[in-house]
C-alpha cells in the first residue's frame, strides 16, 4: 500500500490484502489495484469497505482495477461529489454497475474497460459529460463470463462525449436522448456487426441507414475505418451536418475501393451547409486508394477554387488515439 498527499488531495494505491485507512482524512481520490491482470475479489467487508463509506461524503476520483465486486458492495456506496469513477478488468453484475452509477449524482467521467459480468449498460445521468466504453474482445474472457454487449443512453442532457473504443466490433450503442452531444469515436469495418442508433437512423460498418435522421449537435468524428471509404465519409458528413473536425484511422493499410467520385456524391454534397475545417488521415501510406480519397482533381489546386486548402504530412502519430479527441 502506498499513499501520496498533495495539498488537500489525498491519493491511495491498494496492491494487495486489506488496507487500514483511519489515519487518513478528507480523502478524495481512490485507487484499487489487483495483482496483474486477475480480477481478485475485493473485500466486501471489514476495515477497507469500512474505509469506503467513511469517505464517501469527500471523494471526487475512484479508479478500480482488476478486482471483483460481489453482488451487495454497491449498497451504500453512494458518492455525492464523485466526479469521475474508471472500472478497469472489474467483474461486476448489472444490477451493482447500475446502482453504482445511480449512487453518484454529480458524476462527470465514466470509463468502462475490458469489465465483464454484465451484458447492457444504460446510462440516465444528469451530470456525465463523458462517457468511454473498450468492451473486452471474446477471445478476452472465459466461456462463462457475461460479456459486455450493449450500451443505451437513455436520458443524458449534459453529455459531451461518447467514446468506443478497443478491438470489439460486435457493440449496439443506442442514443435515444443526448441532446448536447459534441463528440463522438467509434469503429466502422467493413461486414462489421457493431450497431450506432440515433433515433432511425443506423450506421453498422461501412453502411449507413434513413439518411433523412441528422445529428446537427455532433462537431468532432473520429473513426477507425477498415478500409478507407469516401463513400461511408461522405453519408457520415450527411448524418452529421455540422461536423467541424473529422479523425480517421485507416486500419487496412493495403488494398480498398477506388474511391471514386459518383455523381450521387454532388447531389447530396449540394444541399449541405459544409463547415469541416479540419481532416486528419493516420496511417496515410500514400496507396492509390487514399490518393484517390483526397479528391485531388475536384479541389481544382491549380486554379484556386479551394483556396484555404491546404495539406500537411508529417510522421508520427497525428492524434493518439481517438479516445483522447
Amino acid at each position: 500500500m502506498r499513499a501520496y498527499s498533495v495539498a488537500s488531495q489525498t491519493m491511495l494505491i491498494w496492491t494487495s490484502g486489506s488496507v487500514l485507512l483511519r489515519s487518513v482524512i478528507n480523502l478524495q481520490e481512490l485507487e484499487f489495484f489487483g495483482l496483474g491482470s486477475s480480477r481478485l475479489p475485493l473485500p466486501a467487508r471489514g476495515l477497507l469497505l469500512a474505509s469506503i463509506f467513511r469517505f464517501s461524503p469527500t471523494l471526487r476520483v475512484v479508479h478500480i482495477r482488476s478486482c471483483k465486486l460481489p453482488d451487495g458492495t454497491d449498497q451504500g456506496l453512494k458518492f455525492p461529489l464523485l466526479k469521475e469513477r474508471k472500472l478497469y478488468y472489474v467483474a461486476i453484475s448489472e444490477y451493482s454497475l447500475h446502482n453504482i452509477i445511480l449512487g453518484c449524482p454529480a458524476l462527470d467521467s465514466l470509463v468502462i474497460c475490458d469489465c465483464c459480468g454484465f451484458r447492457c449498460v444504460r446510462i440516465n445521468s444528469l451530470s456525465l459529460r463523458r462517457i468511454e466504453v473498450e468492451p473486452s474482445p471474446s477471445w478476452y474472457l472465459g466461456h462463462k463470463e457475461v460479456r459486455f454487449e450493449e450500451l443505451v443512453i437513455e436520458n443524458a442532457p449534459c453529455l459531451r462525449r461518447l467514446l468506443q473504443v478497443g478491438y470489439r466490433d460486435d457493440i449496439l450503442i443506442s442514443v435515444i436522448c443526448s441532446p448536447k452531444l459534441e463528440a463522438l469515436s467509434c469503429k466502422l469495418e467493413q461486414d462489421s456487426s457493431t450497431k450506432i442508433l440515433f433515433g432511425s437512423m443506423v450506421i453498422q460498418g461501412l453502411q449507413v441507414h434513413d439518411l433523412t435522421m441528422v445529428v446537427r449537435t455532433v462537431k468532432i468524428l473520429a473513426v477507425d475505418m477498415n478500409p478507407l471509404s469516401l463513400d461511408t465519409v461522405i453519408y457520415l458528413m450527411k448524418c452529421f451536418p455540422c461536423l467541424e473536425k473529422l479523425y480517421i484511422r485507416i486500419l487496412a493499410t493495403f488494398g480498398g475501393p477506388n474511391n471514386l467520385w459518383r455523381r450521387k456524391h454532388q447531389k447530396l454534397l449540394r444541399c449541405l451547409d459544409i463547415r469541416l475545417k479540419t481532416i486528419v488521415l493516420e496511417y496515410y501510406r500514400g496507396i492509390k486508394t487514399q490518393v484517390s480519397f483526397n479528391q485531388h482533381k475536384k479541389l481544382l489546386l491549380e486554379n484556386r477554387a479551394s483556396r484555404d486548402a491546404q495539406f500537411h504530412f508529417t510522421t508520427g502519430y497525428c492524434f493518439p488515439y481517438s479516445w483522447f479527441i
